[in-house]
């Protein structure tokens, strides 16, 4: 059945009920869109069924759209308009829809799953366990205390558990002569309890900030407005508020669908206007912030997330994001396919009796470089060289005689299969023709993965059969030496210390190794990805 024009006019509510982690290097920001793309960091983990097509325009109406997302440590959960419930990324139960749509969820501390139709039917752990009345209004968002959940009507009605009788409403004066959820502008979109005073704090589209005390008996009418954001003299989908969300301490942000970002230190100024305009593309609308301690994080339909400073942190698979959440504890990856281990692959040119240090390049995007375990079967090393497990180093001093050899190993992830590697060394003798100078050799890198948040260090090899002194030196004015990579000319090594969600791509570093007589260029290309363990 089609959305009623409620829910169209109240699209980008806020859907995921997370009480403010702190957003730092590890924490885990999960975003969901309407076929069922969910990313955790910006790297999709599960790919949800639905038949949904937005580009088909028979299929606008379809209940296949996953609506809302509820994030409770590592576990993730998904709601589909229809009542298709997943718990990571497997089908916990079918709730029964009854020709209306289900909008919103929230899970309790016991793990308790309540979910609300948009009629008002409660669902708790696939049981209806009530109707609270909707009268001539719909539901519109839901959340949870960690005991209870609190239900928020669009008039501002707000129910707890499955009582029927309302707890209290929020009220905030008219706008323009229309009452609380009559219109457009005074529709209550969004409810978060604070995580300090556990009070219930609702937003209206019109940036009304209302709170109640859940534990106090209130009259018919109640709650507090604490503020009134800055909207103008109309409300419509690209300034209406959308989203509200609570940091640990209490303080709490507001979010406008055009990018406006306020919080509870100042109610009159917005923090920052995020890019993009919604009156001339939908798909710039943002849809949800959650708060952190210093900072926050913002979605766009589009799948753009921004932080604080108006940084674009990366671009999302897909559009048509519905739900945004975070939490500080690493997702439960039971059920998502796992993601093998990347080996770059290294072929090497020596001169006999040269020196060779060889780290073994090793990444993962859903597992610590330290938990991957490197298995080097030291039987089959040539003679003379040796492999420390610490540093996951071959080591080979005066390599030879020549010939070709192959450093054999394998890495584990503990999930997969062990992959197998291996890196080619083919030595040489020396030049006994002085006469004639021949140009320097350059290891060849490939597969080369690096990681966001992690550093990615690689050893550069050159060498040349006439034995003269070498140079190398590398082209830095390009990225990513321009965002924080280096090389050191002494020790051949090139270092990219903390790559930023910001910078995933792919680039391409370019060397050159001179004897003073003959120059050889050579290049390396590197592929930034993002990794469900950063951010």
């Amino acid at each position: 059945m089609p959305l009623r024009p409620l829910l169209l006019v109240t699209a980008g509510l806020a859907l995921a009920s997370v009480l403010g982690p702190p957003l730092s290097a590890q924490t885990f920001v999960y975003a969901l869109n309407q076929k069922g793309a969910l990313t955790v960091n910006g790297t999709e983990i599960d790919d949800l069924p639905s038949s949904f097509d937005e580009d088909d325009p028979i299929d606008t109406d379809s209940e296949q759209r996953w609506w809302a997302m509820y994030v409770r440590g590592s576990d993730r959960y998904a709601l589909r308009l229809d009542g298709r419930l997943n718990k990571n990324g497997v089908k916990l139960y079918q709730l029964n829809d009854e020709d209306d749509t289900w909008i919103d969820l929230a899970v309790t501390a016991d793990d308790d799953v309540w979910a609300l139709r948009q009629d008002g039917r409660l669902s708790r752990n696939n049981t209806n366990v009530g109707d609270l009345t909707a009268g001539s209004f719909g539901f519109t968002a839901q959340t949870t205390d960690g005991v209870s959940a609190y239900s928020l009507r669009a008039d501002g009605a707000v129910y707890r558990d499955n009582i029927t009788t309302k707890l209290f409403a929020f009220t905030a004066g008219n706008f323009e002569g229309d009452g609380e959820g009559e219109s457009s502008a005074t529709t209550w979109v969004a409810i978060e309890v604070n995580p300090v005073d556990g009070q219930v704090y609702a937003l209206r589209r019109d940036g009304s900030v209302v709170r109640g005390d859940p534990t106090v008996t209130k009259t018919p009418d109640d709650g507090v407005v604490v503020a009134k954001l800055p909207i103008g003299n109309q409300v419509d989908s690209s300034s209406a508020y959308v989203s509200l969300s609570f940091d640990e301490t209490g303080r709490w942000w507001a979010l406008r669908g055009s990018g406006r970002v306020y919080n509870s230190d100042d109610v009159f100024t917005d923090l920052v206007d995020l890019p993009g305009d919604p009156s001339d593309d939908d798909d710039q609308a943002y849809i949800e912030i959650v708060g952190g301690t210093d900072n926050f994080v913002a979605l766009r339909s589009d799948g753009n997330l921004y932080d604080n400073a108006a940084t674009l942190l990366v671009n999302l698979v897909g559009d048509g994001y519905r739900a945004l959440a975070a939490s500080l504890e690493a997702p439960d990856l039971t059920n998502t396919q796992n993601a093998k281990p990347k080996i770059a692959g290294y072929k090497v040119k020596l001169v006999t009796g040269d020196d060779l240090v060889l780290p073994i390049v090793v990444t993962d995007t859903d597992a610590l470089p330290d938990d991957l375990v490197v298995t080097v079967d030291e039987s089959l090393l040539p003679a003379g060289a040796t492999y420390d497990s610490e540093s996951r180093t071959f080591s080979w001093a005066g390599a030879g005689p020549a010939g070709g050899y192959k450093l054999q190993f394998t890495v584990d992830d503990g999930v997969s299969k062990p992959v197998k590697g291996s890196y080619s060394v083919k030595i040489k003798d020396p030049d006994t023709n002085r006469a004639k100078n021949q140009a320097p050799k350059a290891c060849k890198i490939s597969s080369v993965q690096a990681l966001v948040g992690f550093p990615l260090v690689l050893q550069i090899v050159v060498s040349d059969r006439d034995g003269d002194a070498l140079v190398v030196s590398a082209d830095e004015t390009q990225a990513p030496f321009t965002l924080g990579a280096s090389f050191d000319p002494e020790t051949l090594v090139f270092t990219w210390p903390d790559p930023q969600l910001t910078e995933v791509g792919k680039y391409t570093l370019s060397f050159q190794v001179t004897d003073g007589i003959k120059t050889t260029k050579f290049k390396v290309k590197i592929k930034l990805v993002s990794s469900i363990l950063a951010f």
